[in-house]
């Protein structure tokens, strides 16, 4: 007789799986199939929690602007420190966390989904818009403003965590030249 218990997966486990083989595979990795077996489970487990691939979708989305957007202007928000200091948070945090570790695969799955489409543009629009709202604190006009949170955004989204993870003092002078590159 087998004594193993078998533990019953969650929704959540059934999303980060997801998020994880769209960050290895892309979108072709977020079908049922091969999520089920990569959390070795059958495809009834999966049917358990969403109704079909589309709400998995719909599940990542929410997710991923969660996790990797909404709680990091929460953290910096909250810290009481000035609009400078939340920015070089930011960034600390997105290298440190690797908070943009979906975005490339989410990019490219909006190239033939309009639903991700829609959520890229709104996860994107909202990080603008918060970063915009921090350099204008900082003392800049509004079009500097948007500017600057483009290139911010741009340099923080494009750099590789893992290559600043290793090598520390090309972070710290990345960081000081962007700052200062940024806030002057």
């Amino acid at each position: 007789m087998n004594t193993e218990t078998k533990t019953r997966l969650t929704r959540q486990d059934w999303i980060d799986a997801g998020l994880q083989a769209l960050r290895e595979q892309g979108k072709s990795g977020v079908r049922i199939v091969p999520l089920a077996a990569r959390l070795k489970v059958t495809t009834g487990s999966f049917y358990h929690h969403f109704k079909g691939l589309d709400a998995l979708r719909d599940a990542l989305l929410v997710t991923w602007e969660a996790e990797q957007t909404d709680s990091v202007i929460e953290a910096v928000s909250q810290n009481g420190l000035g609009p400078e200091e939340q920015l070089r948070q930011i960034m600390l945090r997105v290298f440190a966390r690797d908070e943009t570790r979906y975005d490339s695969a989410f990019r490219s799955w909006a190239l033939t989904d309009d639903v991700v489409r829609t959520a890229v543009a709104q996860v994107r629009a909202k990080r603008h818009c918060f970063l915009t709202s921090l350099f204008e604190a900082a003392g800049f006009d509004a079009a500097t403003a948007r500017f600057r949170a483009r290139v911010f955004r741009a340099y923080v989204v494009g750099v590789d965590p893992d290559e600043l993870r290793q090598n520390s003092s090309w972070r710290s002078e990345v960081e000081r030249v962007l700052s200062e590159i940024l806030l002057r």
